[in-house]
């Protein structure tokens, strides 16, 4: 009955360039990125949404463009169209991301039915400032497709918390599964209401999480507790 699904960050190629010593396929980001308008998974992606009626948040992937390579989360309509796209901001020098990926310049909202929504990737997790301009503008949702390993695990779930709290907007956090490269990939992808109680939680197994997103959950929070009524962003603003 689901009406929207989420799949995790690069789910269809990983990091390749961080791959382990038994990885015999190319190690180069752009052996395995494709320009969306020939990608062969998106176009499945596609399909898919299509043929069950759904929303796709497809996590993100490697996209070729001019000759760069972004980490890229593409939105699917249930039409089978691609309504919104995404580039990774933030780049994180422990994956390797700036040796191998180009980093996106914006982060706008977007419309899922009635519901505005919002996509980060990952390490974006780790900057307020990114989530709290979506919320700004309207996001009551934002998802959260990630390679979170496990040595860092315990920040992944204060922080998605923290995000829907200060946010007063649903948090959805959805995390690879596995290992690779020296890294091991614990799961524990979360959906976070708008007081930051966890409605769902993933462990170390695949598996499929669902909750009811409630927009009016959302208008409730900001009304009961005005935070951006009551902000002074000039107050703390940074220019550097």
């Amino acid at each position: 009955g689901a009406r929207l699904v989420a799949l995790p960050e690069l789910w269809s190629a990983g990091y390749v360039w961080l791959a382990g010593a038994d990885y015999v396929g190319p190690r180069d980001a752009t052996a395995v990125a494709e320009e969306f308008a020939e990608s062969e998974v998106l176009s499945a992606v596609c399909a898919a949404a299509r043929r069950h009626n759904i929303w796709i948040v497809a996590g993100s992937l490697p996209q070729m463009d001019g000759g760069h390579v972004f980490n890229t989360s593409a939105v699917i309509g249930p039409g089978g169209e691609l309504v919104h796209s995404y580039r990774k901001i933030h780049l994180i020098h422990l994956m390797q991301e700036p040796d191998h990926l180009c980093p996106g310049r914006g982060c706008d909202p977007f419309a899922i039915d009635e519901i505005t929504a919002g996509v980060v990737i990952c390490y974006d997790l780790r900057f307020p400032g990114l989530i709290r301009q979506l919320a700004a503008r309207g996001a009551e949702v934002v998802f959260v497709p990630a390679q979170w390993p496990q040595p860092r695990i315990d920040h992944w779930a204060t922080l998605l918390r923290a995000r829907a709290i200060e946010n007063q907007c649903y948090m959805v956090g959805v995390n690879r599964i596995g290992s690779g490269g020296g890294n091991t990939f614990p799961g524990a992808s979360m959906i976070v209401d708008p007081l930051g109680e966890v409605l769902a939680r993933g462990g170390d197994d695949s598996c499929v999480l669902t909750a009811c997103i409630e927009p009016d959950r959302v208008a409730e929070a900001r009304e009961f507790l005005p935070v951006f009524r009551d902000r002074r962003p000039h107050a703390y603003r940074l220019d550097r």
